[in-house]
Parts: C-alpha cells; structure tokens; sequence
C-alpha cells in the first residue's frame, strides 16, 4: 500500500512542509520539516520579533527553548511574485526581501513544525491559552468510530468553551467518545455532541455556519437544562443553610416524692 504523509502547502507556495518519505512516521498532529529548497522563519504574533529559523537541514530557537510558538513565513524561488494586479495586497503579505507571511500559527518543537491553524480564524484564544481548532480535530479524527467532525466555537455554554460536532459509525455511545477525546486532549476545553451529518458547501467544505443554525435549538435546550439544574442546586444549598436548627422540646421528668415508691 502506499504511505500517507502529513503535508504543509498553499496555493502562494507549494508545498510548503512535509514528513520524510523515509523512516518517518506520520501524524496529525504535526506537518514535519521545510521541504528542500526553501526557508522558514517563525515570528511572535505580532509579526515583529523573530522567534525561530530554519530549513530542512535544521532550524535555530532563539532563546534555546521549545517548543515555541508563532506566525511563519516562508521564503524561496516558488514562492508567488504577487497578486494579480493587487499591489496593495501583494505589500501586505510579501516583505520586501521575499518573505511570505502565510498568516499561520506554528508550533516548532524538537525538529518538527505543526501547523495550528489560521491566527484570525482557526485559533480559539481563552486568557492566555491557545486552542488550534484544526488540530482538535485532527486527534478525535484518529478515533475508529468517527468518521466526520467539526469543532466550533460555543458561545452559548457557559463551562464548555468548544464544542465538537462529531458522525460516528454508531458502534460507540456519547459518554465513551467523551472520556476518549479527554484522555487524548485532556488540556482542552471542550464538549462533544453526536450527530447525524456536517453540513457542507457546494465546494465540500464544512459550512460551520450552517452547523450552529441547524443544531441552535439542541444547544439552548441544553444551556437550559444545565441552567435550570445549577439554579435548582443553588436554592437548595440557600435553604439548607438558612434552614434553624431543629430545637429539641424539654420533656417533664416525674420525681417520686418522698415515702412512695
């Protein structure tokens, strides 16, 4: 059989990263190294301060630790010159050395890249953590049983902050993929509903839109229940803690008076 490798590319670009052909393994959770040819250089999310930079014959942290985190840029002979009359455009994306802001969040660790997903749309910020929507769904695609996902951002769930909209083969129940994807990710937080398609556009793509339209009602029925439950749990602490004590009644002792028994 032929070997599936875990690959990095634009249409601006090529291909951009790739595992090895030989003696690597592939995963999900990461694109592997520059493919020959090309340079890569990680910047933090400003675009400003340089973070990291490589090739294929290997990448240099400044700093010296890892794994560290940034926007990538990509520079070599196939990259693009520019956009079709879009000069304007064509500034915004290309430095003037040729660097091309691919506008990516990576992660470099230990002589791999991952790609995290697009900083404006693929990563979920809560406080200080970052959660690569992307990635997410690379891990509980590796679950058997599922067959489709797609995680969204739940705005409506006060304790859960993603939700992931998983089709399955049907041979495993809700509360076992739940446990699953928390063993697997178990920093990230985030809920699983099954159900019976991802809707897509006409291209193929998950139209995640369409997805929270559809299934709007089945979230505002839960936030109610699980509202409705936490309000119940609330006002039965209050009473209990309201509540007097029950105060034991004196009970009158009969004492024999002298000369009787």
């Amino acid at each position: 059989g032929h070997q599936i490798l875990s690959r990095f590319s634009m249409t601006e670009t090529g291909i951009v990263m790739s595992m090895p052909i030989y003696g690597g393994k592939s995963s999900s959770s990461t694109v592997g190294m520059p493919m020959p040819g090309l340079h890569v250089r990680i910047t933090n999310e400003t675009g400003v301060g340089l973070v990291a930079e490589g090739s294929r014959a290997g990448t240099r942290v400044l700093g010296g630790s890892q794994p560290v985190t940034g926007l990538l840029e990509v520079r070599g002979e196939n990259i693009l010159s520019g956009y079709w009359r879009k000069p304007t455009t064509t500034n915004e994306i290309l430095t003037r050395d040729g660097w091309f802001k691919t506008a990516d969040l990576v992660k470099y660790s230990r002589g791999m890249y991952s790609v995290l997903g697009q900083a404006n749309t693929d990563i979920y910020r809560k406080g200080e953590h970052r959660y690569s929507i992307p990635l997410i769904e690379a891990i509980v695609m590796d679950n058997e049983h599922v067959t489709e996902v797609a995680v969204l951002e739940n705005r409506l769930l006060q304790e859960t902050t993603l939700l992931a909209f998983v089709v399955t083969d049907g041979k495993i129940v809700p509360k076992d993929l739940y446990k699953w994807v928390k063993t697997e990710i178990p920093d990230h937080p985030i809920q699983v509903e099954i159900v019976k398609e991802i809707p897509k556009n006409w291209s193929g793509k998950k139209n995640r839109q369409k997805i929270l339209e559809i299934y709007d009602q089945q979230l505002k029925d839960q936030y109610l229940q699980e509202k409705n439950k936490k309000e119940r749990e609330e006002q039965i602490k209050l009473e209990a803690l309201h509540k007097k004590p029950e105060v034991p009644q004196a009970v009158a002792v009969g004492i024999p008076k002298p000369g009787k028994p």
